[in-house]
């Protein structure tokens, strides 16, 4: 999918041989991307408090996946803004537990299973 997004102008999405849908990345992601995607890698032993903070601040988001120190949410765009999200990361306490923060639009393969 990288290849397509640097070399095309318009994507195509097909499911069972029926084209889904079709326009710009830009237009895909805002139409059917229904979210941010929130990656957080906590300090060693901190993960719980990573989790609580989001649960509290964005109570609408899903967690997608966690490995050892590393999770990942779907917050939806439900009056959500980027500023909100990095706002409540930066005035809360957890921080200190947060080591790197990773907040974009859902990425083009979860837009294609969303349209699936």
């Amino acid at each position: 999918m990288e290849e397509c997004e640097a070399l095309c102008t318009r994507v195509g999405i097909m499911t069972a041989g029926e084209l889904r849908c079709m326009g710009s990345i830009q237009y895909l992601k805002n139409k059917f991307g229904k979210g941010y995607l929130l990656d957080i890698n906590a300090i060693s032993g901190k993960l719980d408090l990573v989790e609580q903070f989001v649960h509290s601040v964005f109570p609408l988001a899903t967690p997608l996946e966690t490995h050892v120190n590393r999770t990942k949410y779907r917050v939806p765009l439900d009056g959500v803004t980027l500023s909100d999200i990095f706002g409540s990361i930066e005035v809360s306490t957890v921080r200190a537990a947060v080591v790197v923060r990773v907040v974009e639009r859902l990425h083009r393969e979860w837009i294609h299973l969303s349209v699936c």
